[in-house]
């Protein structure tokens, strides 16, 4: 009856961004891949930042006044005392166009202690890093003759291996905690659920896909001209 009488404006208004239920699906999505593969019973945060800019924290034992990653998550599928622990951070925001959640930032670190200090090697990824350094990385923290040397710059100074920045790949085809998952598994440094590389696959799947999704978007032409040559094709 008298159709709708709000003004254009209201009409024109979009819903806000889902943060808060899109973060929290994404933490439980995250938990059951990790309870199906290399953990147990471990539940993960999704917390909304105080920012101008709202953003939201996937984490472990994280809070409002703590988001950063602080305590390791044990890698172990039985009552065994765990030999490695997992550190995990991610961050995330809506994309530029308000329309699909975004991992603004993530952190993967694999250390020995629970309290994270006795790191062995991390995963960083940040978008649109500022400092030169690749978006994705891998940084490891080793040493040994042969990188000391390599370490020692023709100037005389010299740079630890832990502070190299390994590039990963570009922004679409970083590796994932799916990834690292099969990587501690396969090389037998913690063990694995049985059924867990089935689990891993069809995770990394459904990664792949949202990032063949997106780089339609920010590329349609050319997804256009090759839809074409295929067609042109068959």
């Amino acid at each position: 009856m008298g159709g709708d009488r709000r003004s254009p404006r209201r009409r024109a208004l979009k819903s806000p961004f889902p943060l808060a239920q899109q973060s929290q699906k994404f933490s439980d999505d995250l938990a059951a891949l990790l309870n199906r593969t290399v953990c147990r019973n471990v539940k993960l945060s999704s917390v909304i930042s105080n920012e101008k800019n709202p953003r939201s924290v996937v984490g472990y034992q994280i809070t409002k006044h703590v988001l950063d990653a602080r305590v390791g998550i044990p890698l172990t599928v039985d009552n065994k005392a765990p030999r490695l622990f997992l550190g995990l951070s991610y961050r995330l925001a809506p994309d530029s166009a308000s329309r699909y959640l975004m991992v603004v930032s993530s952190a993967l670190v694999v250390t020995a202690d629970k309290d994270l200090s006795e790191e062995l090697f991390h995963y960083d990824y940040e978008r649109n890093k500022s400092d030169g350094y690749p978006e994705a990385h891998l940084q490891i923290v080793a040493t040994s003759d042969a990188w000391r040397k390599a370490c020692t710059r023709p100037d005389g100074t010299s740079r630890k291996v832990a502070r190299l920045h390994f590039p990963v790949g570009p922004r679409r085809f970083r590796p994932t905690i799916e990834d690292l998952i099969e990587f501690l598994i396969v090389e037998r440094l913690t063990p694995g659920h049985p059924g867990w590389a089935e689990i891993v696959e069809s995770s990394r799947e459904t990664f792949r896909i949202k990032q063949l999704r997106a780089a339609i978007r920010n590329d349609p032409e050319t997804a256009r001209r090759m839809l074409e040559e295929i067609d042109g094709q068959s």
